[in-house]
């Protein structure tokens, strides 16, 4: 894996990790049918389709990693589940009848995972000559 996509696929899971965080928010509004109605298309909608569309070039930026890199405690596996639950979760959400408690530990699981591949990443900062370990 070349150093470029190595910067963008940590970007990348520095992103989502900031996407998954946003999720909290969306958990403890109170949502009526009507609410949700007025604002899937203004906010729920667009916020499901950017994490869905970073998720989807950063789970290809995952797999390459873990095949080149093979780092401890990750699979593609995970990586396969974490697409699913992160893009599922955006959703899922901004849903009012979504149950708090599945909804939440879901999200932990993805901050955990991200977390995790964020901490294991070896970036060589190109022109600096140095190297950023993030373990």
């Amino acid at each position: 894996m070349d150093n470029h996509k190595q910067l963008r696929f940590l970007s990348l899971t520095k992103e989502l990790r900031k996407l998954t965080k946003k999720m909290y928010d969306f958990v403890d509004i109170e949502m009526t049918k009507e609410r949700y109605e007025e604002r899937f298309f203004t906010e729920f909608k667009p916020f499901a389709d950017e994490v869905h569309y970073k998720a989807s070039e950063w789970k290809e930026l995952a797999m390459e990693w873990v095949d080149y890199e093979s780092p401890k405690y990750i699979y593609t596996m995970q990586i396969t589940n974490l697409f699913d639950n992160i893009t599922g979760m955006a959703i899922t959400v901004c849903q009012p009848r979504a149950r708090k408690k599945n909804v939440i530990e879901t999200i932990k699981s993805i901050e955990y995972i991200l977390q995790t591949i964020e901490s294991q990443m070896h970036v060589s900062i190109e022109g600096a000559g140095t190297t950023c370990d993030r373990s």
